[in-house]
C-alpha cells in the first residue's frame, strides 16, 4: 500500500502468495488435527466455502477502498491482523510428535509424499484446468451465439460462487450420504453442466448450467482433502495438503493454455467445442471413479467376509 512502485508491488505479491500458500495448506491441516471422521468432512466442507465468502467480501471491500486511492485496495488484507490475533489466544497448539511412518504393501515407506498423495494432485490438476474455462470461455461463448440480455454474465458468475458456497455448507451431510460415491456424482453433475453449456442458446441455460457446475465443483475438492487427511500418516497432513494445492493452482494457471493447445490440434478453438472437450474429460472421470467406488466397496466386502 505504501509503494507506487511497480517492481516492489509485484515483488511483494510473491511474499504474499508466499504467505497464503502456507496459510492455506495449514487451515486444511488443523482441521485434521483436531476433528475425525464426519466432522472433520464437514469442516473442510465449512472451510471450501468460508473461503469463497472471504474472497467474495474481500474482493468487494477492496473494491470500496480503491474508491478512495487505488494502494488503499491493499488494506483488504489487514483482515489477517484479527485472524493472527484470534489464532494466538484461542486456538490450542495441536500435539506434534514425529510424523508416523506408515509402510505400504510392498513394504515401502512413505512419510505422507506417495503415490496416491501424487496422484489426488494430479486429479486436481486436471479438474481445475478444465474446471476453470468457466471464467475463460463463457463470455466469448455468449459472443459466439450472440445471444442477448449478456450483461446477465455478471450475475450468473456471482450465482457460480453462490452455488459452490452452498455445495461447501452441506459437503458434510453429501459426504455422509455418499461416501466414496461423491466424486462420482460430482464429476457426472460436472459433465452435465458441461453439456448444457455446449448446447445453451440463452443466458438462462448457460447461468442453470454454471449453477450445476458451480455446485458440483464444490463437492469434489474438499473431497480430495477429507481422503487426503485419512490416508496421509500423522504428521504428514501440511505437506501432502501443499502438494495438492499446487496441482489445483497449477492447472488453474494452465487451464487458457492446455484448452488453447487442443484447440489448435482439434482445428477448432470455438468456445463452444471447450465445453465439449470439458463435458468429455467428466464423463470419463464419473467413470473412473464410479469404478474406484465400486472396486472399494467391494474389497471392504471381501474383507469383512474373510474376517
Amino acid at each position: 500500500m505504501l509503494t507506487t512502485n511497480i517492481t516492489w508491488i509485484l515483488a511483494l505479491r510473491l511474499v504474499l502468495g508466499a504467505g497464503l500458500g502456507m496459510f492455506n495448506s495449514l487451515a486444511v491441516s488443523l482441521i485434521s488435527d483436531f476433528f475425525e471422521g464426519d466432522e472433520r468432512a464437514q469442516l473442510v466442507g465449512f472451510q471450501s466455502a468460508v473461503q469463497g465468502l472471504g474472497s467474495s467480501l474481500a474482493t468487494f471491500v477492496a473494491g470500496q477502498l480503491a474508491l478512495i486511492d487505488w494502494p488503499f485496495a491493499f488494506l483488504c488484507y489487514a483482515i489477517t491482523i484479527p485472524i493472527a490475533l484470534l489464532f494466538f489466544f484461542i486456538i490450542p497448539e495441536p500435539e506434534r510428535g514425529e510424523p508416523t511412518v506408515c509402510t505400504t504393501g510392498t513394504g515401502n515407506k512413505s512419510r505422507g509424499v506417495s503415490l496416491p498423495v501424487l496422484g489426488l494432485g494430479a486429479a486436481l490438476f486436471l479438474f481445475m484446468t478444465f474446471i476453470m474455462i468457466v471464467y475463460t470461455k463463457t463470455g466469448i461463448m455468449i459472443a459466439e451465439k450472440s445471444m442477448p440480455n449478456a450483461g446477465f454474465l455478471g450475475t450468473a458468475l456471482t450465482l457460480f460462487s453462490l452455488s459452490t458456497m452452498i455445495a461447501g455448507f452441506l459437503f458434510g451431510r453429501i459426504y455422509k450420504w455418499f461416501r466414496n460415491y461423491a466424486p462420482f456424482i460430482s464429476s457426472l453433475l460436472t459433465a452435465t453442466g458441461f453439456v448444457l453449456l455446449w448446447f445453451a442458446q440463452s443466458v438462462t441455460m448457460v447461468t442453470v448450467a454454471m449453477l450445476i457446475i458451480g455446485f458440483s465443483f464444490a463437492l469434489f475438492i474438499p473431497y480430495i482433502f477429507t481422503i487426503l487427511t485419512k490416508i496421509v500418516p500423522k504428521g504428514s497432513e501440511t505437506i501432502s495438503i501443499s502438494i495438492a494445492m499446487v496441482g489445483s493452482n497449477l492447472g488453474a494457471f494452465a487451464s487458457p493454455y492446455v484448452i488453447k493447445l487442443v484447440g489448435v490440434l482439434s482445428g477448432n478453438e470455438t468456445a463452444s467445442f471447450s465445453f465439449l472437450v470439458s463435458a468429455i474429460v467428466f464423463m470419463i472421470a464419473a467413470l473412473l471413479c464410479l469404478g474406484i467406488a465400486i472396486r472399494g466397496k467391494g474389497s471392504k466386502t471381501q474383507t469383512a467376509v474373510h474376517s
